[in-house]
């Protein structure tokens, strides 16, 4: 049992908690006068929070609670800390940095303190289904679904997607997005699956969008990593052999001069079957001798694992350090087609004959309207389905729910997009 006095262990720690009679109380481990951990009871809700060194503010995970009977674990490892109650994750965050020694000095609740960390539950290949995408977010008290990435497996649509806590807010606003999956089979009835990449060390501020090629038997995600001390991004991979579970390697490569590293993103990945190579399109900055230029990168490879750079696919003439964003690039009858996210937050697309441009941008060259966000594309039964996430609360910073579009040339280059 947990007493006054007892210090808490310096790596990781499993808190477990009977709230007893829902009325205010807590459980404080402090450093002197300085809390460390601290876990709040009010009536119907477990409030925790967390200081670390890495930051002056600390991380709060809150859950309501039901019964008195209700179990809550708290668990706590050096990359991620995860509240459980009834042994269901309520909320999760991610830390950095070290909590300082510390002891318990108030403890108004029976509670039992251990070394090691809670494991999370072990989860079926499908979680759950549900009918219709449109209005759509995961389950769980404040997440969102974020930047999408479909990709299309046989007669299946795969819509991996940056699972979202906080609307950014979690790991002190950096983010800390992890991979999440559902996929379909008509667009209309969904199945979710467990998530696919998550953050494993506590130097990973977040992971973020990219894409997922096929490779021999292999299916392989490329992203990057947006580091906690803004050292330049790994591009990095992650394999499965069932488009559920992925394995990360640990190989990686950094971008290096005159592209500008520290923002390296959205690694998109395509076969040129023409070529025989595969290309990875970054978007980044280049410098030239008037500054900064906003890019997208190519970069190719015959093996997926060793690149070589080319030409920047495209570089744009603004010389503020402003970048485009979520790269995305396919063909329909006939026609090459290119869209990114400006630096001012507007979806866009260009078209070509050719594979390298010369790009024309149509007159209203717009991938569906603002409210859209971070749209991307796959083709499905010979459709090209967009997918996107919308802000179902405007003061929120980032973080919705996900909706799909059909993309249709109208034989000039331009696009209509018709909602599903």
């Amino acid at each position: 049992m947990l007493n006054i006095g007892n210090r808490l262990p310096s790596g990781s720690w499993t808190l477990k908690i009977c709230p007893g009679p829902l009325e205010e109380k807590r459980i404080r481990f402090s450093a002197g006068d300085v809390p460390c951990v601290d876990v709040l009871l009010i009536y119907d809700r477990i409030i925790v929070s967390l200081q670390l060194d890495f930051n002056i503010k600390p991380l709060t995970l809150m859950a309501e609670i039901t019964d008195p009977n209700d179990e809550i674990v708290l668990s706590y490892a050096p990359h991620e800390i995860i509240l459980f109650v009834n042994g269901e994750v309520r909320d999760e965050e991610w830390p950095a940095g070290k909590i300082a020694p510390c002891e318990c000095v108030l403890c108004e609740m029976e509670a039992e303190l251990k070394e090691g960390a809670t494991p999370r539950p072990v989860q079926p290949n499908v979680v759950s289904s549900f009918t219709g995408i449109w209005g759509w977010k995961p389950k769980g008290y404040n997440s969102f679904a974020g930047d999408c990435m479909p990709y299309v497996d046989g007669d299946t649509f795969h819509l991996f997607y940056l699972r979202d806590r906080r609307g950014h807010h979690s790991k002190w606003i950096l983010g800390a997005h992890q991979w999440a999956h559902i996929s379909s089979k008509d667009l209309v009835h969904w199945d979710e699956h467990p998530d696919a990449i998550c953050i494993e060390d506590e130097n990973e501020g977040s992971i973020c969008t990219g894409s997922v090629i096929k490779f021999g038997n292999i299916y392989r995600a490329f992203f990057c990593i947006r580091m906690t001390d803004k050292s330049p991004a790994k591009v990095m991979w992650a394999d499965s052999e069932d488009l559920i579970h992925f394995t990360r390697s640990k190989d990686s490569f950094l971008l290096k001069p005159p592209y500008e590293p520290v923002s390296a993103r959205d690694p998109f990945a395509y076969y040129d079957e023409d070529e025989g190579l595969y290309h990875l399109l970054i978007t980044t900055s280049i410098k030239r001798d008037d500054g900064f230029h906003g890019i997208i990168s190519d970069f190719v490879s015959k093996d997926l694992t060793n690149w070589e750079d080319r030409t920047p696919l495209v570089e744009f003439e603004s010389t503020t350090r402003n970048q485009p964003a979520c790269p995305d690039f396919f063909e329909k009858d006939g026609l090459w087609y290119l869209s990114y996210r400006d630096p001012e937050r507007v979806n866009r697309y260009f078209f070509s004959e050719n594979k390298r441009g010369p790009w024309i941008a149509p007159k209203d060259n717009f991938v569906l309207s603002r409210e859209y966000i971070v749209p991307k594309s796959a083709k499905f039964n010979g459709k090209i389905i967009f997918a996107a996430f919308k802000k179902d609360c405007a003061e929120r910073y980032y973080g919705g729910t996900l909706c799909l579009f059909e993309a249709v040339p109208d034989g000039s280059g331009s696009l209509e997009f018709k909602k599903l």
